[in-house]
């Protein structure tokens, strides 16, 4: 492969890794966010459980039951995508991994190569 080849394709790790963790930040930002509002929604529903013994008629006490169940139902939702995020971020990971191990093995041959080159007139 000649020297320019190994380069080029040097530089085109170096972007992709630098693309991928890009998008590890950004996906992990999406994960705290995600995460802090599954936490809000989980002491919310903790307030009306505690407060339902309070519910002053039969028709409170039934809408808090729904609240509660609705707010498991959003609690799930964010569940699935946290775990969601979190499948993309070790996807984006091990690409991360497998791009920096192209750039090395790319280095390492660019390096020989251009000692080569540089021993080729001696």
């Amino acid at each position: 492969m000649s020297t320019a080849a190994l380069a080029m394709g040097n530089m085109a790790a170096l972007s992709t890794n630098s693309e991928l963790e890009y998008k590890m930040v950004m996906l992990s930002e999406n994960l705290t966010d995600v995460t802090e509002k599954a936490n809000d929604i989980a002491k919310y529903k903790e307030d009306i459980e505690s407060n339902i013994q309070y519910a002053t008629s039969q028709e409170d006490y039934i809408q808090m039951l729904q609240q509660i169940e609705a707010l498991e139902s959003e609690e799930e939702n964010f569940h699935k995508e946290s775990k969601a995020i979190e499948q993309e971020l070790k996807r984006a990971e091990t690409q991360s991994k497998m791009e920096k191990a192209k750039q090395e093995s790319n280095q390492k041959l660019l390096d020989a190569s251009i000692k080569s080159g540089f021993s080729y007139g001696k």
